[in-house]
């Protein structure tokens, strides 16, 4: 069975479209854009027609654009009973995500959000097996810009989010410069989980651009360490009279310093959701998760705001 397929934006949706464009079990339709060089360029190289809207119907769609438009975008389409997978965040308030789920609910079309590192085995090696024991703390530095990854990343690991604590307002001397450059300036955080376990998220202003997120998860029996996305895992265990265990869990990538991690990591979530519509895209995250990432968002700004430990709610 063919699908046929759309692609919204060009952005982070280049590398969709080229995904889609490969995979043999779907036809791209077209790309719809507002007519950018960049988006002239990729209808190009892919051999598809440009448009301004989509035109008639198609059975998936990739939405890659600004947050701030997914909801009036996603919502029709899932209303046609068009199956999305949607860029992360999906929609500024955890409302609008759950209302999404409603309308895909209603019209039987499966709708998903991409989260290009929980597949990755860096992260997996991360997390929780019975020769740890529990898991008691993560640690993750990260930029700014990428905080709504840092809180999936701890969410993937601890679980859902009880209480979020963050550091106040800048002080008057640095508060012109946090506005000028708002990502360099985002609040530190720290998250105490429904299971107890307490992340600390620490964003900082530079980072290797193929490896940005630092991870440390701390177990009762030692500690795992990477560098997301492309670092590898290392193990470390204090044993008995000092000894200290070290192991390599996941060999480090040896690809060049480019985008091409993110490349590939959303071509293998792109066919993870085609081949999977007919059962649900386990390797993606439902909008369930997403939602509750909303109202920890939001938690994290009332936090800072008030100087006050805020409840993310049920």
């Amino acid at each position: 069975m063919t699908r046929s397929a759309a692609v919204f934006g060009s952005g982070w949706g280049a590398h969709a479209a080229r995904a889609l464009s490969r995979h043999p079990g779907v036809e791209l339709r077209c790309l719809v854009g507002r007519g950018s060089d960049r988006s002239r360029a990729l209808a190009a190289e892919l051999a598809v027609p440009l448009r301004p809207e989509l035109e008639g119907d198609v059975d998936l769609a990739v939405v890659a654009v600004s947050e701030r438009v997914h909801l009036e975008l996603v919502e029709p389409l899932l209303a046609r009973g068009i199956h999305v997978l949607v860029t992360h965040p999906v929609c500024p308030r955890a409302e609008e995500v759950a209302h999404l789920a409603e309308v895909a609910d209603g019209a039987g079309a499966v709708v998903r959000t991409d989260y290009t590192f929980r597949p990755r085995p860096e992260l997996a090696a991360l997390k929780a097996t019975p020769d740890r024991g529990a898991l008691l703390r993560v640690s993750i530095e990260s930029p700014g810009r990428w905080l709504p990854i840092a809180l999936d990343v701890a969410v993937c690991l601890a679980g859902p989010v009880h209480i979020v604590h963050a550091n106040p307002a800048y002080p008057r001397a640095v508060a012109a410069r946090a506005r000028r450059a708002p990502h360099a300036f985002v609040p530190s955080a720290v998250l105490t989980h429904r299971t107890g376990t307490v992340t600390t998220i620490v964003p900082v202003p530079h980072a290797p651009p193929a490896e940005p997120v630092r991870v440390c998860a701390s177990y009762e029996r030692g500690r795992v360490t990477t560098t997301l996305p492309r670092g590898g895992a290392e193990w470390l265990a204090l044993r008995a009279q000092g000894e200290v265990e070290t192991r390599t869990l996941v060999e480090a990538s040896a690809d060049p310093l480019d985008a091409t991690v993110h490349a590939r990591g959303m071509e293998e979530l792109v066919s993870r959701f085609v081949d999977t519509l007919d059962e649900g895209a386990a390797a993606l995250t439902s909008l369930a998760d997403e939602q509750h990432l909303r109202s920890v968002w939001a938690a994290l700004w009332r936090a800072t705001r008030d100087r006050a430990g805020a409840d993310v709610g049920a």
